[in-house]
């Protein structure tokens, strides 16, 4: 091992492609590419005690590492435990933040638990050496004292060239597909909306806009604690035949070059990459006015906000938004700010740091 690469693990709690812990895949294929050496620690115990107790037995087995990453939530929570219990060997701790926490659990029914499990995340982030965010929302959150540790890496979207390359066919989407152009020919616009089934994804906003433009029908696909919610929801609209509610797909952002509109209703966003593939994709796409949509996408003309605290501005943009001549519904020609290539290089800026306190 050279003098300029480090010994690097990172954990999580899970990885899926329903969430955004699959990315610390690409970060280790690339930190790999730099010459680091890089394993990944899932941890699968139930329990934050659990989880710390495995963590410990694992690290026991290979001896200290030059840095640790923490990806989640619980993750977060464990490391910072450790250096507090002993893990001063390790010689810098991180944790790489998608959103901030409290944008999840205040969504949560037992509000009393969601506040106290905020407040160990929170605290456990002053126990880390380093902080990388998504986006400056989130980091323009933090005080200064947590900011002065704090740096963004931006997230990145696979270029047109990768996505093709990984996926050479739609047979997946043959009944989506199918669908959409059956709605098509009978003169209704279709939207198309992804994401996990959850609360702060405020599908139902979405839902109800639809409902008041009789001309229009949509499309979600995903998965989530809150399906059987949405689907009572969108009962008047799937007895219309204007509603499909499918399972999740990989690479969603393929349904946008059959639909006619993207729309995002999220309560809140760390940075928001289903918002950016559809922007690229060139159809319209109707957006809440929060701080991280506008600092991500408010360069592409293909992206309209709303005001997400009026119900019925949500339906008037959508309705603008079908309304656009289909001349004007091309392929943004933007420059890839978010890149994979730039993701890359901002974690090799990082790495470079990592080891000073």
């Amino acid at each position: 091992m050279d003098d300029q690469s480090r010994n690097v693990t990172i954990v999580v709690s899970r990885i899926d492609s329903t969430s955004p812990m699959h990315l610390c895949l690409e970060v280790a294929d690339d930190l790999r590419a730099e010459g680091h050496q890089v394993e990944i620690l899932e941890i699968k115990a139930y329990l934050a005690a659990g989880r710390l107790v495995e963590m410990f037995r694992m690290l026991g087995r290979t001896g200290p590492r030059d840095v640790m990453i923490a990806c989640g939530a619980l993750s977060d929570i464990c490391l910072g435990a450790m250096r507090l219990l002993g893990g001063g060997r390790q010689r810098s701790f991180v944790s790489y933040l998608h959103c901030d926490q409290w944008q999840d659990l205040k969504f949560e029914r037992n509000i009393v638990w969601a506040a106290i499990y905020y407040a160990f995340w929170r605290g456990s982030l002053y126990l880390k050496h380093h902080v990388c965010c998504v986006s400056y929302d989130i980091l323009n959150n933090f005080p200064r004292r947590l900011a002065s540790r704090s740096r963004v890496i931006y997230n990145h979207v696979t270029s047109e060239a990768e996505a093709s390359k990984s996926s050479a066919s739609d047979d997946d989407l043959a009944d989506i597909k199918d669908w959409i152009a059956r709605q098509q020919q009978t003169g209704r616009k279709v939207v198309v909306a992804f994401g996990l089934f959850r609360r702060r994804k405020n599908f139902t906003s979405l839902i109800e806009a639809v409902d008041r433009l009789p001309h229009v029908a949509m499309v979600l696909a995903g998965r989530g604690p809150d399906e059987s919610a949405l689907r009572l929801a969108a009962t008047r609209l799937s007895a219309d035949g204007r509603a499909l509610i499918h399972d999740f797909i990989a690479r969603p952002a393929r349904l946008c070059a059959y639909a006619d509109v993207y729309a995002s209703c999220s309560h809140s966003e760390g940075f928001g990459l289903a918002n950016l593939e559809a922007a690229r994709s060139g159809i319209p796409v109707v957006l809440p006015c929060h701080a991280v949509n506008l600092e991500v996408l408010a360069d592409y003309p293909n992206v309209t906000f709303y005001n997400p605290h009026a119900p019925l501005h949500l339906s008037e943009e959508l309705a603008r938004a079908i309304a656009l001549p289909v001349e004007q519904r091309t392929r943004s020609d933007r420059p890839n700010r978010y890149s994979r290539r730039a993701f890359r290089a901002s974690w090799a800026q990082f790495m470079a740091v990592s080891n000073a306190r």
